[in-house]
Formats: C-alpha cells, structure tokens, sequence
C-alpha cells in the first residue's frame, strides 16, 4: 500500500509527506506496532491527536491528522477529514475486499435490522453464503461476532470483509456510519432505503407572514 497515492487527493498544503509502506492502519495509539501508520482521529470523548507521540514512540512510521503539526520525527499527512482518510486507507491496505462480494446496504430509521435478517435469511435458504454485519449481532463465515455498534469502524469492517468468503454481505447501515465514513470506498451493489422518520429530521422552521 503506497500511502502517498492513497492520501494525494486528500493532501493539505502543509503536509510532510513521502512515499511510505505501512505495514498495518491504526487508529488508537496502544494499539501501533513498528511499521504502523497511525490515523489521529478527532472525537467528541477524545482526540486522537493527542495520541499522535505515543503512537510515534510505539513505531508509527506516519502520521495522517487534521491539525497543523511541526516538528514530527515521521512523516506527517495533513488531511481535512481523518475519517474519510481512514477509510481509504483501510479498503487499499486490505485490497478492497467489498469488490469480491455481493454487497447489500441497508439504511433508514426503522426497520433496518428486520431487513437484513429477512434478506439474508432469503439468500442462504436459496444456497447462497451470506456475511450479515448489524446492531444485534454480526456474522462471518457463518461465526457469530458480537455487535457493539450498528455499522462496524471503517478498520474493522474492511478486516471482516477480507476475512469473510461468504458470497454475499448484507450490512445496516447507520447515519453515523455515513457521516463518520465508516462505509468509504465500499462498492454496494445494491442499496436499500426503508424510512425516514422524526428522530432523523433535524428541521428549522422559521416563521413567516405571507
């Protein structure tokens, strides 16, 4: 994986960057091995840039961030959104697994989980091996993973998909899975809408007179 092809569209002018080969993705720093490129995301409990010089002295050999940063002893990739950068790199280090399969995607408020149990329930009884990545529960090769949110991060979800050999995949996919990028670069084939309801409408009327 050649992190500065992978990262070039998404490049700030103040980056640091040279032609890297990372031997893995991280994005929290306990979890860096030497080799590692470690991904500094910022969050609501936590800010992974603050983590950026402990994952150094763990064996990052870059770093990719959103903030300015000097100063570093590895390469730095400045990037407007660690989470789409993630993401990327993810589906490019595990050879962009959602291309082997066929993958369903399922969104909306409501009804999401029912659909993709009914879907993958219809798929297997017709001879068809089905991955099932949701809310309950997540299925790979027909082994049970437990589910500790709807839609996996982009790291993991790309790992089970090179992992899975099943033929197809079906997927709940959450609004925070969207909006966190946690499904970029994954090639659906097919795309699944059930609802929109209150609790996804964020509308701000402002009054009138006509």
């Amino acid at each position: 994986m050649n992190l500065l092809q992978i990262l070039k569209p998404f490049l700030l002018p103040d980056s640091t960057p040279s032609t890297v080969q990372p031997k893995g993705v991280q994005f929290h720093s306990g979890k860096v091995t030497p080799g590692d490129v470690f991904v500094a995301i910022p969050g609501n409990a936590s800010d992974g840039h603050h983590y950026i010089h402990d994952a150094v002295r763990g064996g990052a050999c870059a770093v990719v961030g959103e903030e300015a940063i000097d100063g570093l002893p590895v390469p730095y990739y400045r990037v407007a959104n660690a989470r789409q950068a993630l993401a990327e790199m993810a589906n490019a280090f595990y050879g962009y697994p959602s291309r082997h399969h066929f993958m369903i995607g399922i969104t909306g408020t409501n009804g999401k989980t029912t659909t993709a149990y009914l879907i993958r329930h219809i798929l297997e009884s017709s001879g068809i091996s089905c991955s099932l990545f949701g809310s309950v529960t997540n299925y790979v090769n027909g082994k049970e993973i437990p589910s500790t949110q709807t839609t996996p991060d982009a790291l993991q979800l790309q790992q089970w998909l090179s992992e899975s050999r099943d033929q197809a995949v079906v997927m709940e996919v959450s609004s925070h899975g969207i909006d966190q990028h946690r499904v970029g670069g994954i090639a659906f084939d097919y795309a699944i809408f059930t609802n929109l309801s209150h609790d996804h409408l964020n509308l701000n009327f402002e009054s009138s007179t006509l």
